[in-house]
């Protein structure tokens, strides 16, 4: 029986959940000891967008990448002094005081020594999977990139250049091209909250919505835990539940633990709210996309999304992600 739109968009939206955290988990699997390219995700994401996307101005890269235009600027000025970026005036814009931010040399090389290594990530995290998760996934995956419309991007193709110096095998060489295929497809259009953060909250930052998020459904209520789940450092945690707390959306309480250093995060009926509503807009934005699709390609989404609907039953059994 053919299945209503609202189903349709929840089975969506909760696709972009599964890959989130299967694409969380590989970069967790692919932190380097090398001091020339132990990155963050948002570097390695800036490199990316700046190599791949063309995008060369810091708002754009800010945008693309989901955080605050001076967070952007810090880190893209200390790739600079890296000698990684490069900063240009008044070149290829119309504002001469534009600053126009590229990739050097020496970034192209760092960007493909990170990819490597994550390739070989997630590699190893397909090899964690069970037998019926990679069916499902794969063949999910691979509606999805049709109905996005894929065109080959530099992405994909430094992909498929690095995994023939490898001896994968075929099955595992078809996942990563398709895991990279959607990735690629989901930083280069519009489908996202990483995308269009204001048009979902004008309060919150992508990675605060993350960490509300984490709190209220996966209980993830330390900043410990926040550390682990997210794979970010302790300090880029504890600046945002700090602003979250100002700002009246988490309460922090102390000693509700067995290590009374440890703070317990909650919260406030103020966040539960502001996550209804981006939860709301979500739905909208993903509707807006739906609505404008051909009839050929919502049968496509719809068979991509009994895959993934699969997926999420497979998790609740296995009581895991993988």
């Amino acid at each position: 029986m053919k299945r209503d739109v609202r189903s349709i968009i929840e089975s969506w939206s909760g696709v972009e959940e599964i890959i989130i955290r299967i694409m969380r988990r590989d970069e967790k699997m692919s932190v380097l000891n090398d001091e020339d390219v132990a990155f963050s995700g948002h570097q390695f994401d800036a490199l990316a967008v700046i190599a791949f996307l063309n995008i060369h101005n810091v708002t754009k890269i800010a945008k693309m990448i989901g955080c605050s235009k001076s967070a952007a600027s810090i880190m893209i000025s200390k790739m600079v002094a890296g000698g990684l970026l490069e900063k240009k005036y008044g070149q290829n814009t119309d504002d001469n005081r534009s600053i126009y931010i590229d990739i050097t040399e020496k970034g192209k090389e760092v960007l493909e020594k990170l990819m490597k290594t994550r390739l070989d990530a997630v590699s190893r995290g397909y090899d964690m999977m069970s037998a019926d998760f990679k069916r499902e996934l794969l063949n999910g995956m691979v509606c999805l990139c049709r109905v996005y419309n894929y065109k080959d991007s530099f992405l994909v193709e430094m992909t498929e250049e690095i995994l023939n110096e490898t001896d994968y095998s075929e099955d595992k060489r078809e996942y990563i091209i398709s895991f990279t295929n959607f990735v690629a497809n989901r930083i280069s259009g519009e489908k996202t909250i990483s995308e269009s953060p204001g048009r979902v909250s004008k309060a919150l930052t992508v990675q605060q919505i993350g960490m509300l998020k984490a709190i209220y459904l996966a209980n993830v209520n330390t900043v410990s835990k926040l550390v682990k789940y997210f794979g970010t450092s302790v300090s880029t945690v504890s600046v945002n539940v700090s602003r979250l707390a100002k700002a009246g959306f988490v309460i922090k309480e102390y000693g509700k633990t067995d290590d009374n250093r440890e703070t317990i995060i909650s919260l406030t009926d103020k966040a539960k709210e502001e996550l209804h509503n981006i939860a709301k807009k979500c739905f909208e934005m993903f509707l807006e996309e739906y609505n404008a699709m051909s009839r050929e390609q919502k049968a496509i989404l719809e068979e991509g999304l009994e895959h993934f609907d699969k997926l999420v039953n497979i998790i609740k059994t296995e009581g895991k992600l993988l």
